[in-house]
């Protein structure tokens, strides 16, 4: 009886302990995981927080120069330089920015997205380092910002235009019930 008793103790044990192993596997895969969300956290907080703080220096020095053409009553001069002001090129120069930084992170991106989608409807970049307009809606995605809405603002476009770009690519998709997850799932 004692014997049959430590027998299936020591299969219940050997049970455990492959659950055990199982499970102390799951776990490292998901430290792998939630470490390389922390590190490209960490790299878009760096990047951006130092964009950020150029810019505000860039704004200061803009508004201290309007300031003093101001007082001067160099209104023809201050016009000019508020004209000169090309937000289409800040915008551009965001665009290049965020496609470089993205990139960096998610060096797999544009190929990870084009295994998504059917053969004939691959995107192929003209420039490796540049995003399209599609890629980069899809990029925002993967990042988390998931509503029309926000990509809108972020990317100048109006509302339908990024709603259109969504459901023209989705309907490009091997499955288009599963595009958007998949999406958020590259680089994990």
């Amino acid at each position: 009886m004692f014997a049959i008793i430590l027998i299936v103790a020591i299969i219940y044990i050997l049970v455990q302990m492959k659950h055990l192993r199982r499970s102390r596997q799951l776990l490292e895969k998901l430290n792998l995981k939630l470490s390389e969300a922390n590190r490209i956290k960490n790299s878009y907080i760096g990047h951006y927080l130092d964009a950020t703080f150029k810019l505000v220096s860039q704004l200061d020095n803009f508004v201290l120069v309007g300031q003093q053409k101001l007082e001067n009553k160099q209104y023809d001069s201050l016009s000019s330089m508020i004209h000169n002001l090309n937000s289409d090129f800040n915008r551009k120069s965001a665009f290049a920015d965020f496609d470089r930084t993205f990139l960096s992170l998610f060096p797999t991106f544009v190929e990870n997205f084009n295994s998504l989608l059917q053969p004939n409807d691959k995107f192929a970049l003209e420039n490796k380092d540049a995003l399209n307009s599609t890629l980069r809606i899809f990029a925002l995605i993967r990042l988390g910002i998931t509503e029309s809405e926000q990509i809108s603002e972020i990317l100048g476009y109006s509302v339908n235009t990024v709603y259109n770009y969504r459901v023209r690519t989705r309907n490009k998709a091997v499955d288009p019930a599963n595009f958007e997850k998949n999406i958020r799932k590259i680089g994990l």
